[in-house]
């Protein structure tokens, strides 16, 4: 995507997500791309991002969360009743304050009443009383796929408060200025009659012409074809599946998933038992991102060779492959109080061979697949999107086999209303509204991160606390002065007719970048490093240490606030319209290691590597400090200190966050071993490596 040129749809699409504060809808039928967008955005944006999807199958495919479990939602139908008595922890409220982009995949599936709910929790939070409480929205889906999933109690009494069903008949909806951007070009058919048809059957415009060219493909010997089956009900598939399974000779071999940690059942990505013959028929559920791209997502083969730890698997083109278990993440997004940086926090993790028996399955569970060839029974589809959903998920009309025709009452077309969204495939317009947004929100983006309000609110809450507060005053008042200077300067630079001189204004900022980060460091974060220096063996102390090293993080956050704003601007000048985060976090982080580099002393190399790491840490340097100071990881910091636990050098807590603790150590009493095999079922994934084993010496002692 990143080789297309600057008005491919994709390519604009990234930019208005990452230099605009623009809500977007990127469409486009089946095999457009969009799942290749999402996760080039994932690793491409400097924004504090968050993906959720409407189901538990749909968020463990897009890498992310449920919209229910983000927002905190019950399982129930919201009217403003439910709505209003939604309670969310402090934690999830700062994660919806501090959020900056939110990416909701699958949004066909999206409930009205559901995206109401998110619009006034998010404003309630957010303290904004905006759509959506001001928060960036980008929504990916087709509409004419898979529609919201309901019961029909349910579906009734919503249908009594919206005209649908879906997002877009939210009371929400026509205010968000959702721009739609369409991806066109279709990468998983290349037959132009093919594409033609899916897309008549994708927008309900069948003519009797192309449904008696559809209905051509009925195929009275479909049991011949060695072809999967899509059927619309899962007791078909099942059943079908069952059949197929007790005709076959030997034995069944089970293999149960591994599951630890957060993994609900609606989350499985495969049967949590599989169960598997020699000889069976089997969809592989991945793509090969190896050099020799030998399978897909959906490709189907003979089950060739079993054994506890890998199957044989021979496909229908005669490549064979051997497949060991694969690892899915339940992941939730938190945002730490010590650094305000959103980060992805594994809850769960289930292992298993990424297989499904593959005789017959149902649409819905073949959303996303690709199938070489397929036998398509949806004479009974009961809902939008179905047969469309089907149809698509073959590569070409040689390997399409009708098992019944379909009748045109089958081929549901959506009730959609499409006048919500601002329509944006003419180039001219898209450029002259990517223009206007990119100068509003990068003037947004350097006034707040070069505004001083709340550090110096922060700083003088608490200098009754600490004297060394005190010295700060005069240092703060003089960079908010600064500030001020500088934002006006790039106010005026920003609001000019037609195009700023980006590469002048990034300039600019780099200039104002090095006097404040010198500064920031010198003036302020040195005298408090100063402090804990001093004072951190001192017990009577403990409590102004950890908050003046609270208040450390506050002024290195905003030392990298600068830092990523300069490169974003500098992005910009380039014509760059992505950040590869990466390449962002690279670079920030070396600009603060070159200043802890100059701070530390140089270390004896005959000095014991952990004893090493806790010379730096007795210093007061953090361990994320001491690990990019002596280029390792963090977990092997951790490791290092965890040493010195049995000495009390080093307390558990410098290690693992207290609340963090509180929550394991009442399960981990009746341990009958303290090895880090027994505890990491129980820990969940929420402690790395390094402090897995520092929980495992703690215990032992």
């Amino acid at each position: 995507m990143e080789n297309r040129i600057f008005n491919d749809i994709g390519t604009l699409a990234l930019d208005f997500i990452n230099h605009t504060s623009r809500n977007v809808f990127l469409t486009g039928g089946a095999g457009t791309g969009k799942t290749t967008f999402l996760k080039f955005l994932k690793g491409n944006t400097h924004k504090k991002m968050a993906i959720a999807a409407p189901t538990g199958v749909a968020a463990i495919n897009a890498g992310g969360t449920t919209i229910h479990t983000l927002f905190g939602l019950p399982l129930r139908l919201l009217d403003d009743a439910a709505i209003k008595n939604i309670r969310l922890t402090g934690d999830s409220k700062l994660l919806l304050r501090e959020l900056e982009l939110l990416v909701i995949d699958e949004v066909s599936m999206l409930r009205a009443d559901v995206l109401d709910a998110m619009d006034y929790l998010l404003q309630e939070v957010r303290q904004v009383q905006r759509p959506l409480g001001g928060l960036q929205v980008v929504f990916i889906g087709d509409m004419f796929q898979l529609p919201p999933v309901e019961n029909q109690q349910d579906a009734e009494l919503l249908q009594g408060l919206y005209p649908s069903l879906y997002f877009t008949d939210a009371k929400v909806c026509p205010t968000l200025d959702i721009l739609m951007l369409e991806l066109t070009e279709v990468h998983r058919q290349s037959d132009p009659v093919f594409i033609d048809l899916l897309n008549a059957i994708r927008k309900g415009n069948l003519s009797g012409n192309e449904l008696d060219q559809l209905n051509g493909m009925y195929c009275q010997d479909w049991t011949e074809k060695n072809a999967i089956i899509l059927t619309t009900h899962n007791r078909h598939a099942l059943q079908f599946n069952e059949q197929q399974m007790s005709r076959l000779p030997g034995l069944v071999h089970s293999f149960t998933a591994e599951i630890s940690g957060e993994f609900s059942d609606d989350r499985f990505p495969v049967d949590r038992v599989l169960n598997l013959k020699l000889g069976c028929r089997v969809m592989i559920i991945k793509n090969d991102h190896s050099a020799n791209r030998q399978f897909f997502n959906g490709k189907i083969g003979l089950v060739t060779a079993i054994s506890d730890n890998e199957i044989g698997v021979k496909f229908d083109d005669s490549i064979s492959v051997v497949l060991e278990r694969e690892t899915w993440s339940n992941v939730s997004y938190t945002v730490p109080r010590e650094s305000y940086i959103l980060k992805e926090e594994i809850l769960g993790v289930f292992r298993q061979f990424p297989l499904k028996l593959a005789w017959s399955i149902t649409v819905h569970k073949s959303q996303g697949l690709t199938f070489e060839k397929a036998v398509i029974d949806v004479a009974d589809a009961f809902t939008s999107g179905q047969v469309y959903v089907a149809l698509s998920r073959i590569k070409s009309i040689e390997g399409l086999f009708l098992k019944s025709r379909i009748p045109l009452s089958a081929i549901i077309k959506p009730p959609v209303v499409e006048s919500v969204f601002q329509r944006g495939q003419d180039i001219t317009a898209l450029n002259m509204f990517l223009l206007e947004g990119k100068k509003a929100y990068i003037k947004n983006l350097l006034l707040n991160t070069f505004n001083w309000q709340s550090l110096k609110v922060a700083i003088e809450q608490n200098i009754l606390l600490n004297p060394t507060f005190k010295s700060l005053r005069e240092p703060l008042e003089r960079l908010d002065r600064y500030a001020s200077s500088f934002s006006k300067e790039i106010s005026k630079r920003i609001v000019v007719e037609g195009h700023p001189d980006w590469q002048a204004l990034g300039s600019r900022v780099a200039q104002a970048e090095g006097y404040f980060i010198k500064e920031i460091n010198a003036t302020c974060i040195d005298p408090l490093k100063d402090f804990v220096k001093k004072n951190k063996d001192d017990f009577i102390f403990r409590g102004e240490v950890n908050l003046v090293k609270s208040k450390i993080r506050l002024f290195q956050n905003k030392a990298q606030g600068i830092i990523l704003a300069k490169k974003v601007v500098e992005g910009i000048g380039e014509k760059i319209s992505y950040a590869p985060i990466d390449t962002v976090e690279a670079y920030t982080k070396q600009v603060l290691i070159d200043k802890i580099k100059q701070d530390l002393p140089q270390l004896s190399g005959s000095v014991p590597t952990e004893a090493q790491s806790l010379q730096f840490f007795q210093m007061g340097k953090s361990i994320p400090e001491i690990a990019a100071a002596r280029s390792l990881g963090i977990p092997a910091i951790e490791y290092h200190l965890a040493s010195y636990l049995p000495t009390g050098e080093i307390n558990l807590v410098d290690i693992i966050p207290q609340k963090i603790l509180d929550e394991l150590l009442p399960h981990l009493d009746e341990m009958p071993s303290s090895s880090i095999a027994q505890l990491r079922p129980i820990v969940g994934g929420r402690l790395s490596m390094g402090q897995l084993q520092a929980l495992s010496i703690y215990l032992r002692r």
